[in-house]
């Protein structure tokens, strides 16, 4: 149940911006400050994305963050357990982040990533952050 609400709460916690594309940001009306350390999304490209920032809500002071990529689908029943192991590969590690503590903000410096036209992609960003839970969450096609 964690897993599916985490799942949730990233895809309306997360911008896009992608390459040729609009900004993509959702953010409906949810319950905060619920705690945890990483929100793992998926990504389906309908065409060639380059996603070059992400944002979530992140506890107040500068710190840190850690992005990690899969290829494929990650959303299910299974229980996700991010490591090499599995078939996660860091993408970028130390990624600072000025965090506020009330509203999203962008990781600073984030290495792009690309997603080609077809392929699905799981992500997860760690760090000291905050989650909000989402009763639902829209799917947004670009």
């Amino acid at each position: 149940m964690m897993r599916k609400l985490l799942l949730l709460a990233s895809f309306v916690l997360v911008g896009f911006g992608a390459f040729a594309q609009d900004t993509i940001s959702t953010l409906p009306t949810f319950v905060n400050n619920n705690g945890s350390s990483a929100v793992s999304f998926e990504v389906v490209a309908t065409s060639a994305i380059k996603i070059t920032g992400i944002s979530n809500l992140y506890n107040t002071g500068t710190t840190s963050t850690d992005i990690w990529v899969k290829p494929g689908a990650i959303n299910g029943s299974q229980t996700l357990v991010v490591s090499t192991a599995t078939g996660w590969s860091t993408h970028q590690t130390g990624v600072t982040v000025a965090g506020n503590g009330s509203s999203p903000v962008f990781l600073q410096n984030m290495n792009p990533i690309y997603v080609a036209a077809g392929d699905t992609i799981g992500i997860v960003i760690t760090g000291g952050m905050r989650y909000y839970t989402a009763t639902s969450a829209p799917t947004t096609t670009f």
